[in-house]
This record gives structure tokens, sequence and C-alpha cells, in this order.
């Protein structure tokens, strides 16, 4: 009989996948849509992803999903608008590297309030042979839904000021 060892990371390979949520702060009047895109980044050849997005279903409708500019290529799990969207698929070898898009959902905002949406349970199979989960972790996005009339997020507001080029509106050498 063999003795047979336990599976163990490859020495100096640190390559781990993430998934997230983006943008990752929403602003929305009651009433209005907004859409975010789920996204996966693998620092190795990844040939398959699946999760679950959650969202404040009191704050949130989710309306459609779309899978359009995808880096998937078949879906075991087609991700569908519902009261929380669960997903998953694959694509053909050599896989992906980087940041890639695996679908996108439409969201109207219900009620005021803040509100979240998450990914859970992820799974991310690197493209090596024996489908390791290289998955590390999700990040998510907050929501606003606020009252009125939809409004533009404000601009990031910055000051910078010169004493030896005191006018903004002027181009200096």
């Amino acid at each position: 009989a063999t003795k047979r060892e336990p599976s163990a990371a490859v020495p100096g390979k640190a390559a781990s996948a993430t998934m997230s949520v983006s943008p990752s702060s929403v602003s929305a009047a009651v009433g209005k849509t907004f859409t975010v895109g789920i996204y996966v980044n693998a620092g190795e050849a990844i040939n398959a992803a699946s999760g679950t997005v959650t969202y404040s279903t009191d704050v949130l409708q989710a309306t459609s999903v779309s899978t359009s500019g995808t880096i998937i290529s078949f879906w075991t799990d087609y991700p569908a608008a519902g009261g929380s969207i669960k997903f998953g698929g694959g694509l053909p070898n050599p896989g992906h590297v980087g940041s890639g898009k695996l679908f996108s959902i439409t969201f109207k905002v219900k009620s005021s309030g803040g509100g979240s949406i998450s990914i859970t349970g992820g799974s991310v199979l690197a493209n090596d042979g024996a489908g390791t989960n290289i998955y590390s972790g999700a990040s998510g996005a907050s929501v606003n839904g606020g009252g009125g009339a939809a409004k533009a997020p404000a601009a990031p507001t910055l000051s910078i000021s010169s004493k030896s080029h005191p006018n903004q509106s002027s181009w200096y050498k």
C-alpha cells in the first residue's frame, strides 16, 4: 500500500482569485434603476466560477441580469433575477487570467435607506487539471436608496494651492 500525502499548495505560488461588485458604492433615488457588474480577478488561469449574489431586498429589486461581455463560455447555473442570484459557469482551456466580467445586474430602488449587494458561497477553480479552488473572498457594494428626484453623486472636492502658480485658470511652463 502506498501512503498518500495530503495535497499542498505549490511552493512559491500564492495565486488566488477574488470576486467583486462594481461600482462598490451606489446612490439612486426611489423608483430609479442602476446596474452593477459582477467580476472575477484571478492571479492564475481559471476555468470556473460560482456563487450567489445576495442583496437588501427591502431596498432593492433585481429587475434583470445580462451576460453580455462575459468571460464565461457555458453556464451550469445561469444567473437570473430573483430574491438572490445564483450563478455558476466555466470556460475552456486555456482559461482566463486577470480581471473579467461574469455578468451584470440591473436593480430598481424600492425604498429609501441603506442596503448592500454581496457575493456569498463563492468558488473559483484554477485551470490546473485538478480544479483547485483558489477563491480568497469577495468585495460587495453599499447602496444608498434616497427619496425624491435622482441626483448625480457629488464629485469629490479637491483643493490644491501653489504659491508659485496661484491662478488655477492659467497654464504655466
